[in-house]
């Protein structure tokens, strides 16, 4: 989805996003990623390592 609405999405937001095994916070995710206003905003929605 992130792909679709801003065509090139960096690795490390990738990385983290496989990262996570919870599926509420997945589909929490994909919801957040259809109306996100940025990739940078996305990012900080992810778990930090």
């Amino acid at each position: 989805m992130l792909e679709t609405r801003f065509e090139n999405v960096p690795t490390n937001i990738v990385d983290a996003v496989n990262q996570i095994d919870n599926i509420q916070s997945l589909k929490q995710l994909t919801k957040t990623a259809v109306l996100i206003d940025s990739l940078e905003s996305f990012a900080n929605l992810l778990p930090h390592k």
